[in-house]
């Protein structure tokens, strides 16, 4: 399958994935995408256990304890929505590796444009992050505890947000000077 294809298979998914609203045709699609992604699949379900499954546990446990506190049921709510999570984080998960966003998107000279600046400021972010590990293990004679490592990543956030928010506001002068902005009217 071509990439522009399998893109457009990709959004419809999420677009359908988005609008069901039963738990069980949710189980189905998360059951039918690691089925699909054969040997990836257990990959694919220990990056959901590490990255969705810590933050998925806080918002439904905050649901269910209001929903306690209202009196009112949330069981089939609180599922379809954490299916609905896990079965889009999965269908990313199997399906953007196997494409090259760039010959997907290359039928639009302005998505590509997008594109390239997104990964340009993604790139010059990990970079950032990088260095900053580095510098942090080198100034340690020992590993940081977890207090020192939470402050760590508290500004390293702070400072991917200033340094976002200045590349932003920079690629949307240059943007501007070469007339992909026309903000006259």
């Amino acid at each position: 399958m071509t990439d522009r294809l399998v893109l457009a298979l990709y959004v419809t998914a999420v677009a359908v994935a988005s609008v069901v609203h039963d738990p069980r045709a949710l189980g189905a699609g998360l059951a039918l995408v690691l089925a699909g992604s054969g040997r990836a699949a257990p990959r694919i379900v220990r990056r959901l256990a590490w990255s969705v499954a810590p933050v998925l546990v806080l918002v439904v446990a905050g649901w269910l304890v209001a929903a306690a506190l209202e009196g009112a049921a949330a069981g089939p709510r609180v599922a379809a929505f954490a299916l609905r999570v896990l079965l889009i984080t999965a269908l990313t998960l199997a399906i953007v590796p196997r494409i090259d966003p760039f010959r997907a998107l290359a039928f639009s000279r302005t998505a590509t444009l997008l594109l390239v600046i997104a990964v340009s400021q993604a790139l010059t972010l990990r970079r950032l992050w990088d260095e900053m590990r580095l510098a942090r293990r080198a100034r340690a004679a020992r590993r940081p505890g977890l207090v020192v490592g939470w402050r760590h990543a508290a500004a390293a956030a702070g400072l991917f947000v200033h340094k976002g928010l200045a590349q932003a506001a920079d690629t949307a002068l240059a943007m501007r000077a070469r007339g992909w902005i026309d903000d006259r009217r």
